[in-house]
């Protein structure tokens, strides 16, 4: 006997995201275990100008069980139209990584339980990365407590590090993974809700009013490297692939600032040289207030800005340092408003390795 895969059913009424009851028409007879070989999905692989990757590990190749905008089952439309569903061939769980670098803002692993009923919206297991830029990755149904132990709520995650497992939680009836690309709401009050390992909340508690995306904040077209046609919908079915999500393992440095301080000791903090991206994290509800970060080295300084905004609890890249040449012997990283109030408003800083030593930085750390 096969399975059928659901995803998240929502209806936007105003401004309110409330479960819709599900109308499955029948539109897709077909199982997984059942479907005909499929003509390969059109591809565009290795596109260089696409920054994100399919979300699970290099060389696999999964089903794609239902299209963006797709008209089988009510939900992948409206406000929320851009999303896709996932599974194996053989209807197996699957790793799923991170598309893009950003940060882990909501996860919840706390559920064991699914169904092909509305009732079962809540048991949803899901994790959001904050890419930085005002968008982040949403995906849902995964499996109960499968949550990678390198990765925590709050973390930053590099693309291709692996995140999690498929499940079939929520309102779902088979082992799939459900992803869409969405805005970082706006006005957040509040991030990992469900505590560093997603297990606080209870299984029949999701936070939907959170990430979820409304009217106001409709999800938002996505490509890929390997899939440069996924926003181009025409109730597709067939395999998606392979993925070339390999996770380079680039050095991530963490620096958190002291409460009140301005200054981060950087000496010794690098140990791969190379050129690195610098990122910000602003708290939930500070006012970056054009907070400007001023890296220095022996053999000067450089200046970037974390452009005015609200922070979301997510690290942002610092305009100005996104390529800078650091080697271990740096001294500081200096925050400072531009008003002159001299309050640290980022609490955080990454260090994000682009590249080794031999490559050209656009953002050279320049001579005084």
């Amino acid at each position: 006997m096969g399975t059928r895969f659901f995803s998240l059913r929502y209806a936007v009424l105003g401004v309110a995201a409330v479960p819709l009851a599900m109308s499955f028409t029948g539109k897709r007879a077909e199982t997984l275990a059942q479907a005909a070989p499929m003509a390969q999905v059109v591809s565009v692989p290795g596109a260089a100008s696409v920054a994100a990757r399919l979300p699970w590990a290099a060389g696999q190749s999964v089903y794609l069980t239902q299209d963006a905008d797709d008209d089988c089952c009510s939900d992948h439309i409206g406000s929320n139209k851009w999303a896709y569903d996932f599974a194996a061939w053989d209807g197996g769980a699957f790793d799923v990584v991170a598309p893009q670098a950003g940060t882990v803002v909501h996860v919840k692993m706390s559920s064991k339980s699914g169904c092909g009923e509305s009732k079962c919206v809540n048991d949803a297991n899901y994790l959001v990365i904050d890419h930085g830029d005002g968008t982040q990755t949403t995906m849902l149904h995964l499996a109960h407590g499968s949550l990678d132990p390198a990765v925590q709520c709050g973390t930053f995650v590099r693309r291709g590090q692996r995140l999690a497992t498929t499940g079939s939680t929520g309102w779902s009836t088979g082992v799939h993974l459900h992803v869409e690309r969405d805005q970082v709401k706006r006005n957040l009050k509040k991030v990992c809700g469900c505590g560093p390992d997603g297990m606080a909340c209870p299984a029949s508690s999701a936070e939907w009013n959170l990430f979820w995306p409304s009217l106001q904040q409709p999800n938002l077209p996505t490509r890929f490297a390997e899939w440069g046609n996924a926003d181009a919908p025409k109730n597709r079915r067939g395999m998606i692939g392979p993925s070339i999500n390999v996770d380079e393992k680039e050095e991530i440095v963490t620096l958190s600032l002291a409460k009140s301080a301005t200054t981060l000791a950087l000496k010794g903090a690098v140990k791969k040289p190379g050129v690195y991206e610098v990122w910000a994290r602003v708290p939930v509800g500070v006012s970056s207030a054009d907070t400007t970060i001023t890296v220095e080295t022996q053999k000067g300084s450089t200046q970037g800005t974390l452009a005015s905004g609200t922070g979301t609890g997510a690290f942002r890249p610092v305009v100005g340092l996104e390529r800078v040449m650091l080697d271990g012997s740096e001294r500081t990283a200096t925050f400072a408003s531009v008003v002159g109030d001299k309050t640290a408003v980022a609490d955080a800083l990454v260090l994000r390795r682009a590249g080794d030593a031999t490559s050209s930085p656009s953002g050279d750390v320049a001579k005084k």
